[in-house]
């Protein structure tokens, strides 16, 4: 079936005599940042060390040489282009949070939150920048730091469901189900879609002694999302655990189908439950 060119013409401005334009234009050559999207870091890495060459004030294009050296796994040459970057960007918090994804990455963490409050200073109100360093805390152990942390973060963004999710894992890690729960209902009234958000409010749920409701809300996830058989296993933990051993026995089926994986996933979601 030929296009109708005239309606891609009304749409989009092509130009047509109705005859030769039975091919679209080609697009050019992938610009640096579009081939670091899309994963070609090599190319990205010679465009962008093209255009450095060029222009070796041009901040942007050496933050895009350092993202490709990254991926590449060139730590120590991207750590030079974040440093040349943060020289030349002195406003900008771009390369504290290059920097501080690869000290984190080579195991200096406490590096990494350091740049991370000094990106800070520059964009106090940024999100993203308040998410990353509560991850970072994360990662060392400093649960209460991070929660505060991610408080702001939810502060500055407050319309952004992940925000909310990560905070309500967090505090489910640190036993404080309640407060894990208040967040979760938060992301899911964000995000009503998406089923892992009723996985872990079901888990809040039975943890703060509301198990009819976790039920029904492991049953929701179930019914956006029949593929994850752990959702299926929690579900007959629950019905077990209260003594609802008919309806359990209809998830046993689904329950003797889980792998390695959704076995692994089952046991995270029980602890976060409280189950053990």
């Amino acid at each position: 079936m030929r296009p109708n060119y005239q309606i891609l013409s009304e749409l989009f401005g092509f130009e047509s005599n109705g005859e030769a334009n039975d091919v679209l234009p080609q697009k050019g050559p992938m610009t640096a940042e579009e081939n670091l999207i899309q994963g070609n870091y090599k190319r990205a890495a010679q465009q962008f060390a093209e255009r450095v060459r060029q222009d070796p004030g041009e901040a942007e294009a050496r933050l895009g040489l350092a993202g490709a050296l990254e991926c590449m796994d060139q730590a120590p040459q991207a750590l030079r282009q974040y440093e040349q970057a943060r020289r030349l960007a002195r406003n900008s918090s771009e390369p504290y949070v290059g920097l501080s994804e690869i000290y984190k990455q080579h195991g200096r963490a406490r590096d990494a939150v350091a740049k991370l409050h000094q990106a800070l200073e520059l964009e106090p109100c940024n999100a993203y920048l308040h998410f990353k360093l509560a991850e970072a805390l994360r990662g060392l152990g400093l649960l209460e730091d991070a929660a505060r942390a991610a408080q702001y973060t939810i502060a500055y963004a407050p319309d952004q469901s992940f925000y909310h999710y990560w905070l309500g894992d967090l505090l489910l890690e640190m036993g404080k189900h309640e407060q894990a729960l208040a967040a979760m209902r938060a992301a899911i009234e964000l995000s009503p879609g998406d089923d892992g958000l009723y996985a872990h409010a079901a888990c809040a749920l039975w943890a703060t002694g509301k198990h009819a409701e976790a039920i029904k809300a492991i049953r929701l996830a179930t019914d956006l999302d029949a593929s994850r058989l752990e959702y299926r296993g929690l579900l007959h933990r629950f019905l077990t655990e209260r003594d609802q051993h008919e309806e359990a026995a209809a998830e046993a089926p689904y329950v003797d189908r889980m792998g390695e994986y959704e076995r692994d996933r089952l046991a995270r979601l029980g602890r976060e439950a409280g189950l053990g």
